[in-house]
């Protein structure tokens, strides 16, 4: 995590990442038919390097975030993640009403799931609160 604070450095060495597999076709087919992108992330190396490698292909990624309790650790680290990925959302119901509408724009959102996660598991708490506000939205 600490890559993020590099800077242009860190921006310049993610930015022509390869993209390979069955998956890219499809984040291509949806951006070009702008539906909206829910990517799943898995905490298997940055999941920053993957939002910023994605903007070149003209994905607007968007993050939601939960600010962090103290203001000298929060302030940087905010600055770091919005030269990364920008719409981001404070994990509020305003931030949450916010990132349904980048979605119903055709936008792309990455839900991380944090492997060492001593706590409830992340898709289980506050990210499927979530998808079901998004399906009602949308009449799911």
């Amino acid at each position: 995590m600490i890559e993020i604070y590099l800077g242009d450095e860190f921006l310049e060495r993610v930015k022509d990442a390869p993209q390979s597999g069955l998956g890219v076709l499809a984040l291509s087919e949806a951006k070009f038919n702008k539906r909206p992108i829910v990517l799943l992330i898995l905490q298997i190396g940055n999941c920053w390097a993957v939002r910023r490698s994605l903007g070149p292909a003209g994905h607007t990624m968007a993050a939601l975030d939960k600010p962090m309790r103290k203001v000298a650790f929060n302030d940087p680290y905010a600055k770091a993640v919005e030269r990364i990925a920008n719409p981001v959302y404070p994990r509020t119901g305003r931030g949450i009403a916010s990132i349904i509408a980048h979605l119903r724009d055709g936008g792309t959102i990455g839900v991380a799931g944090d492997i060492g996660s001593s706590g409830p598991p992340l898709l289980e708490s506050s990210e499927s609160r979530f998808t079901r506000r998004f399906q009602e939205q949308i009449g799911l």
